[in-house]
């Protein structure tokens, strides 16, 4: 009987995992969605009926994968973003000094960005506020991704790496500001960045242009 029992738990599980797997497959389909929506025209494209049809599911099993609507999906939306970005900064993958691994994060970001040829989430932009303090996965998200970098910063600035004229939130502000200057006037008249060095060259100039007099004579 014991076999038997045993066996019956354990198929049952997997109905279960294999259950989740899917739930999850389908929220990251839903999110895919709101992304392509979100990219076209900002949050007033991510319309719940667009959505469904583009992400080609009902609507009530929409409803039922975010039962407060729209913001709800953004906001989920923006956590999984900040998440992968987390990735990119684990404290395990620092190979170098603080201000180096500020660039090497820069760098990856921004090359993710040619690569998945979509234009960053922008969530420090006025729209996005809201919604970081009234949902709390996306604030914990955002709360762990400036501490790591803050963190990173701050050690930069004890270590004699960063010019200390600069405060933390100049510092993160310019680094936010060159993780998104790759989708400002698009049109220029000037011409587009090249695609190969820009990552390498954006990082070069945020670690250049915040290094201190002893950063620069140590490097």
């Amino acid at each position: 009987m014991q076999p038997i029992a045993g066996a019956q738990h354990k198929a049952k599980h997997m109905r279960h995992s294999l259950r989740e797997r899917r739930k999850q497959q389908l929220r990251d389909e839903i999110l895919d969605a709101a992304r392509t929506l979100l990219d076209q025209n900002g949050m007033a494209a991510v319309v719940m009926d667009e959505l469904a049809t583009l992400a080609g599911i009902s609507k009530p099993t929409l409803y039922n994968h975010f039962p407060s609507g729209k913001d709800e999906v953004i906001a989920a939306l923006i956590a999984r973003e900040i998440h992968r970005i987390l990735a990119i900064t684990d404290p395990k993958d620092c190979v170098g000094t603080p201000l180096q691994e500020l660039g090497r994060i820069l760098e990856m970001i921004v090359q993710k960005q040619i690569n998945d040829q979509r234009q960053p989430t922008r969530i420090w932009f006025p729209e996005m506020n809201r919604l970081i303090y009234d949902h709390p996965e996306m604030m914990d998200a955002f709360s762990k991704l400036e501490e790591r970098m803050s963190t990173l910063i701050q050690a930069a600035l004890d270590m004699g790496e960063i010019d200390p004229r600069f405060d933390t939130p100049t510092i993160m502000r310019a680094f936010y500001a060159l993780v998104t200057c790759l989708h400002f006037q698009p049109s220029s008249m000037i011409g587009i960045p090249n695609p190969q060095s820009t990552p390498q060259n954006l990082a070069r100039l945020f670690c250049r242009g915040v290094q201190s007099a002893v950063g620069t004579a140590k490097g």
